[in-house]
Order: structure tokens, then C-alpha cells, then sequence
């Protein structure tokens, strides 16, 4: 018996268009590139396994539809390399994501260009990877689910802060956009009705913390009360599960599965605890 394995392959080196960077530097991920050689009988004899792929993931969250392009394109000349150096055909090559969700600013997203593109470029400028013939897969879940979510949260509070209007809701990094708590901020939207005054604020979260921001001074219905519904498109990618879920003990919130304008589920999470037997007292 034999398990089939891709070999995460870290890359010394980046396109130059790349946006966040998952590749050419220190990372507890994977094997380094540049070590490859080093390590092939080994790998090549690990016992009950057979290497029958490589597996890269260079970036995240494109910026544009060059930096994808250039980055995958990198991503495959790498593959080709490692095979090489290896000295086995790769049947299976994962060549990561890169695709970030769909946003209300760019509802096409990076992807229809860049198929274009990909399709046109030439086959001779891939040449090592057609001996191997592999199957070819790209981790596209987020530009896939993303425009499939909404969050609604009610507003609670409406205050200004030394010249700063704040809309604080029910909702926080500890059910959408858990990343925001270390910092890093995806754009948000409120959906406002077409021709509807607008104002802009930001819209906090009700965690006692600083970082429960979902998105600072961006537009909102003017004349936000407390109790109005506020509707966040595009939110299907970082929902509960990427979120700061029980952070501060907060009950998760209700999920409405839709599907063709159908009523699917209606469901949260809870929080339980459940004795462990056996355990140490």
C-alpha cells in the first residue's frame, strides 16, 4: 500500500507583479525550492509513499489581473524546474490561489482575463510539464464563495468620537472578517438603496477591543438609527469560519442558507463544552 503525495514546494523566488507574498521567504510551509536536490532520493523512498505531484502557493489576493498572471506563470516555471531536479513526471500540479472574492467595485474579478490570456499563451513556453502531462488545479475558493454571502447586523449605537462618526452593529471580527482583529482590513460595502443619501462613518463592531472594526470611514445610509438593519455584501468568504468565533464568549450568529430562492437551513453553531473521560484530575 502506497499513499500518493504532492510535495509542497516553497519557491526562492517571486514575480515581480505579486501582491501578498507567501513564497521566497522563511516559511513553515513546505519544502524549500533551492533544497530539492538534496533531498530527492530521500523523498523519493519515503516508505508506503509515492510522490506524484507538486503543491505551490505563492500568493494571495492578486491585485490585479498581471499580478495573477505573472505570478502563476512564475508558479508553473518553478513546477517545471523542481520536476526536472526531481526526475519524476508530475501527474497532479496544484498551483495554489491567488484570486481574491469578488468585491462590489469589481464584480468580474481578476479571473475571466486572465483565462483568456492563459489559454493564448503558447504551449512551447511550458515544455517540461507537457512530458508529464499533470493534471492541473487551482485553489479558487474565495473568489468562488465569496460573492455568495451577505451579512445583516442591526445597529446599536450611533456616536461621534472627536469629529469621527462611528456606526457600531451587533456583528464584529467575531463573526465576519476575523483577520481585521490583527490588523489587516478587507473592504467592506453597505449596501445603500440607488440614489439614497449617503455618509461616511465606521462601522465597529460591539467587542470591547479596538480592533473590532469592519471597516473605517466608508459609505453609509445617512441618518443610520439604532435598530436600522445594515446589509454587508459579499462576505461569503470570510464568514464564521474565518472568524474570531468565540472571542469574548459572544453566540455565534444565525446562518440563512438560500438556495434558488429557496429557504435551504437555518442554523448557528453553539458553543458547548463536553466532558472528557479519562482525563487527568
Amino acid at each position: 500500500m502506497h499513499a500518493d503525495c504532492l510535495l509542497r514546494i516553497n519557491s526562492a523566488s517571486a514575480s515581480a507583479t505579486t501582491s501578498i507574498r507567501m513564497t521566497g521567504k522563511p516559511t513553515q510551509f513546505g519544502i524549500d525550492s533551492e533544497t530539492v536536490g538534496d533531498l530527492a532520493d530521500e523523498l523519493r523512498n519515503t516508505p508506503g509513499t509515492r510522490v506524484r505531484g507538486l503543491h505551490l502557493f505563492s500568493q494571495s489576493n492578486a491585485r490585479d489581473e498581471a499580478a495573477l498572471i505573472g505570478e502563476l506563470s512564475h508558479t508553473i516555471a518553478v513546477a517545471a524546474a523542481v520536476q526536472d531536479e526531481f526526475g519524476i513526471p508530475l501527474r497532479f500540479l496544484d498551483i495554489g490561489a491567488g484570486s481574491p472574492p469578488l468585491r462590489p467595485a469589481r464584480r468580474a474579478g481578476p479571473v475571466p482575463e486572465a483565462q483568456g490570456r492563459a489559454r493564448n499563451r503558447p504551449r512551447p513556453a511550458l515544455p517540461p510539464l507537457a512530458l508529464g502531462h499533470p493534471r492541473l488545479a487551482v485553489e479558487s475558493g474565495r473568489y468562488l464563495s465569496g460573492d455568495s454571502g451577505t451579512l445583516i447586523t442591526r445597529v446599536s449605537n450611533v456616536k461621534v468620537s472627536r469629529g469621527t462618526k462611528f456606526v457600531v452593529v451587533d456583528a464584529g471580527i467575531n463573526t465576519f472578517g476575523g483577520m481585521s482583529g490583527l490588523g489587516r482590513l478587507l473592504p467592506v460595502s453597505v449596501d445603500v438603496a440607488v440614489g439614497a443619501a449617503t455618509e461616511k462613518a465606521t462601522l465597529a463592531g460591539p467587542l470591547c477591543t479596538p480592533g473590532d472594526v469592519l471597516g473605517r470611514q466608508i459609505e453609509v445610509p445617512a441618518g443610520l438609527q439604532p435598530g436600522d438593519l445594515v446589509q454587508i455584501p459579499h462576505t461569503g468568504a470570510y464568514g464564521p469560519t474565518a472568524s474570531l468565533l468565540m472571542f469574548l464568549g459572544r453566540p455565534a450568529p444565525v446562518e440563512v442558507t438560500v438556495s434558488g430562492g429557496e429557504v435551504v437551513s437555518v442554523t448557528r453553531v453553539e458553543h458547548m463544552r463536553t466532558p472528557v473521560t479519562g482525563a487527568a484530575r
